[in-house]
């Protein structure tokens, strides 16, 4: 796994002039949920047109922070020693709700409890790393999502929106493992997978 196109997430970190890597923390959901998201994507697409993030990988963002590529073995070595402590468990998609804003719909996954315990236990982890640049901020979702399209001008939104507003969708995977990502700091979509970290 080389590369994959994975969408920028709306917590978006300004340019740092120290570093210039970006690290993206996700959960991958399975692969018949990323086929139901594929066509939900291309549902956009049909509807609305083209739209960033129409190819983009579906997941969950946990973390988002800068770092070192030269020190990345250390960011490795702790996420490897405490993904270890943490209990992998059964994600439910529950429908479709949406970030007016910045034209963002999206699939809600639950239970929202588990989200901020994975951001509590893995906070420390990464704050203390010597990899990632602590003069930048680490950067996490409140809300948890699954990206169906985002940056949706304000006509394609209300036109997409009121095909997904009222549809219903359930489904759920187990979340067995986190997995890291790294890309040139805003150069663009492609992340280098770096390395996945089974949950207990």
């Amino acid at each position: 796994m080389a590369q994959t196109t994975y969408q920028a997430p709306l917590f978006f970190p300004a340019r740092d002039a120290v570093s210039s890597q970006e690290y993206l923390l996700v959960i991958n959901p399975d692969a018949n949920i990323a086929t139901d998201i594929r066509y939900f994507k291309n549902k956009v697409w049909e509807i609305a047109g083209d739209h960033p993030g129409h190819y983009a990988q579906p997941h969950i963002s946990i973390y988002n922070f800068l770092g070192f590529q030269q020190k990345e073995q250390a960011i490795i070595n702790a996420l490897s020693a405490v993904s270890k402590n943490v209990k992998a468990a059964f994600v439910h998609l529950e429908n479709f709700s949406c970030f007016e804003g910045s034209g963002t719909i999206y699939l809600t996954p639950r239970p929202k409890n588990y989200f901020s315990f994975l951001l509590r236990e893995l906070y420390p982890t990464i704050f203390n790393c010597q990899g990632i640049n602590r003069q930048s901020k680490i950067y996490s979702s409140t809300e948890p999502h699954i990206i169906i399209a985002r940056g949706l001008k304000k006509d394609q939104f209300a036109d997409a929106w009121s095909h997904f507003k009222d549809k219903s969708y359930r489904s759920s995977f187990l979340a067995e493992s986190i997995v890291l990502l790294r890309k040139e700091l805003l150069k663009n979509d492609q992340y280098d997978f770096v390395g996945e970290f089974r949950l207990k």
